[in-house]
């Protein structure tokens, strides 16, 4: 483990704990020759990672981890350490995967994380996004795999009475209420291909995307959509959007 570290355990870390420009490292796991041929052999059964004599006459003059064994290495670091057990909803993927060099029996690799964004969610302020740079590194310090990450977690709930301290607030930061309820063709159960572009609060299908709108937990219940995933792409188009009058309002109790 790196001499920094959270100021609270993993089960009990929210959103508000990751500051920006704060980095950690955790490790170490050691790679070994039976693993590597274990994990290629299932997935990724290449004979630079399968078959030793091949290897040393290959490229790296020897047996190499597949590269996605080493992405596994670096996720269960990234969930053992980092990552909070209580907060963490989604994440829409990682991008500018990298590895820089092998990965070699014996290796002993360990993770660090560098915060680089975290900021509350505009359209759900109970949560968000936090953006990390992940890599690994070998004992040498050399980094064997780089990646950026981003994380959507939920931010520490303070209730007054029935009020919660994160209500909607718009781009402008001034308080907004969500339009009044009204009677319409809402969504049922199993229903929402029909419930599309329908409804008091249906999101408007628009040049081809989900365009700006409301999205009522009363009108959608969590059994409305067909997975969670849908639901939670979706909230994502819509808070992506540009136009400031561009809102999600969910419960977390109905979906």
């Amino acid at each position: 483990m790196g001499t920094a570290d959270f100021a609270v355990p993993i089960d009990e870390r929210y959103f508000e704990d990751y500051q920006p420009g704060v980095v950690y490292e955790y490790g170490h796991i050691e790679v070994t020759e039976p693993e590597i041929l274990e994990f290629a052999t299932r997935f990724d059964p290449q004979p630079i990672h399968v078959d030793p004599a091949y290897a040393a006459t290959g490229p790296f003059t020897g047996l190499i981890a597949s590269g996605w064994h080493t992405a596994g290495i670096f996720m269960r670091l990234f969930a053992d350490h980092y990552l909070s057990r209580v907060a963490s909803l989604a994440s829409p993927g990682i991008d500018e995967l990298r590895w820089p060099a092998p990965v070699r029996p014996g290796d002993r690799l360990r993770l660090r994380a560098t915060i680089l964004e975290a900021r509350p969610s505009r359209s759900q302020p109970d949560r968000g996004p936090v953006h990390t740079r992940g890599e690994l590194l070998n004992q040498d310090d050399q980094p064997v795999l780089s990646l950026m990450a981003m994380n959507l977690l939920r931010r520490r709930a303070i209730q007054s009475g029935t009020t919660s301290l994160f209500s909607p607030v718009d781009q402008r930061g001034s308080p907004r209420s969500a339009p009044a309820h009204r009677p319409g063709a809402l969504a049922r159960a199993g229903s929402w291909s029909r419930a599309a572009g329908q409804g008091c609060c249906a999101p408007r299908r628009r040049s081809g995307s989900w365009g700006c709108g409301w999205i009522c937990a009363s009108c959608f219940p969590a059994s409305t959509f067909p997975s969670n995933s849908l639901a939670m792409a979706i909230i994502s188009r819509i808070e992506s959007c540009g136009d400031r009058h561009s809102r999600a309002t969910r419960s977390a109790a109905s979906w």
